[in-house]
């Protein structure tokens, strides 16, 4: 579980991977290179309105090249719009895996031993806060994609 949560660490993270070595956005990147301010600003609206994951991808290469403090958008806002509810998803069903996995392994001590972990049903506990904090809706994750309209 831990080699899949480093690839899923944050919004950004996820949308900077979209189209990555594709024409187009080399196309894109090769465009944007001298924009300014302004330019980029507008593109990243525009990609954030149509859902332009590839665009705003290489929006977010270009502006993490330019110092913080001089950035025409904010990165994680940009991709919170595009891939944030993807994200959340994504990490709370890995969290709720870990727990699965957690109560699993606590409840076989518990029936071996005769008596509960204090700790695990404290981590258990903490990972269920954690698992509501990211606020996901995963019950459409088992709805099939051909059958809704």
């Amino acid at each position: 579980m831990n080699s899949a949560r480093a690839h899923y660490q944050s919004p950004v993270q996820m949308l900077a991977r979209e189209g990555l070595g594709s024409e187009r956005r080399s196309r894109i990147m090769h465009q944007i290179e001298k924009s300014g301010a302004v330019e980029l600003a507008s593109l990243a609206a525009l990609a954030a309105s149509t859902g332009d994951k590839e665009l705003a991808a290489a929006l977010l290469t270009r502006n993490s090249g330019v110092p913080h403090n001089e950035r025409a958008f904010s990165s994680q806002e940009l991709a919170d719009a595009l891939v944030g509810d993807d994200w959340r998803k994504v990490t709370q069903a890995m969290l709720e895996v870990e727990r699965i996995a957690l109560e699993a392994v606590h409840a076989d001590s518990a029936f071996e031993t005769g008596k509960t972990n204090t700790t695990r049903t404290v981590q258990v506990a903490l990972r269920k806060r954690d698992e509501a904090a990211i606020g996901a809706n995963l019950s459409d994750l088992d709805a099939d994609p051909e059958q809704e309209d």
